[in-house]
């Protein structure tokens, strides 16, 4: 079972980096496109989207991370020991 969770922590970061540069990649798209109807200038430049895939990764691994504690917070909960019966 640990190796599961394991190896879910290994692909977290893949996934949420993915999800947050398609994210990021879009936003700046429908930017570029609103300044290209407003003004009539496409801005869009690879730095943007160099910029874009820097803060993809940074939140991947903060995602992953908070995941990682809230999961071990958890775990340390369970093995508390049960709180008594206050009837007794």
């Amino acid at each position: 079972m640990a190796i599961i969770k394991k190896v879910n922590y290994l692909v977290l970061p893949i996934y949420s980096m993915a999800f947050f540069s398609v994210l990021g990649i879009g936003y700046r798209t429908i930017v570029a496109l609103i300044s290209l109807w407003a003004i009539g200038e496409f801005a869009y430049d690879w730095h943007q989207v160099v910029i874009g895939l820097k803060m993809a990764v940074v939140a991947s691994f903060a995602v992953t991370l908070a995941a990682f504690i809230f999961n071990k917070i958890d775990e340390y909960n369970a093995r508390k020991k049960p709180p008594s019966d206050p009837d007794k």
